[in-house]
């Protein structure tokens, strides 16, 4: 009995753990799709020197940091 219960335990953490999982709503994927698709064309935009795809990612209040501090506007 204790051998079925040694073996059983960890099955059903799992089978709980799995459930209480949340599932990602169309709003999310949306977000994720829009997030992974700028990466791409800030990427695009670095490797060919156009700063258009960088102008539009960006806010027109966006302040950033370079590697040495200084700030990048």
């Amino acid at each position: 009995m204790k051998k079925i219960l040694f073996f059983l335990m960890p099955l059903l953490l799992v089978f709980s753990a799995t459930a209480q999982t949340p599932r990602p709503t169309s709003d999310q994927t949306a977000a994720e799709k829009y997030i992974r698709e700028s990466e791409a064309q800030w990427a695009e935009s670095v490797a060919s020197g156009d700063s258009k795809a960088i102008e539009r990612i960006l806010a027109d209040d966006f302040i950033g940091t370079d590697p040495k501090g200084k700030l990048v506007r």
